[in-house]
């Protein structure tokens, strides 16, 4: 990613379950907020996690 790039990740969730919040161990990349698609199919509801890479560097960034 490039520095002031933004990242958006949407995951599919299966029946009633929903992703916990994202664990981000590095300052060069700022988590921004999460946000359900207000369509849900009958597979479970769809969140869109979005993200902005703040400084040069790596990270693994992990998503309960």
């Amino acid at each position: 990613m490039l520095v002031d790039q933004k990242v958006d990740l949407d995951l599919q969730t299966i029946g009633p379950g929903e992703y916990g919040a994202p664990e981000v161990p590095s300052n060069a990349v700022r988590f921004l907020g999460v946000a359900y698609d207000p369509l849900t199919n009958p597979g479970g509801p769809r969140q869109h996690f979005s993200f902005q890479c703040v400084a040069a560097g790596s990270v693994l960034i992990t998503i309960p």
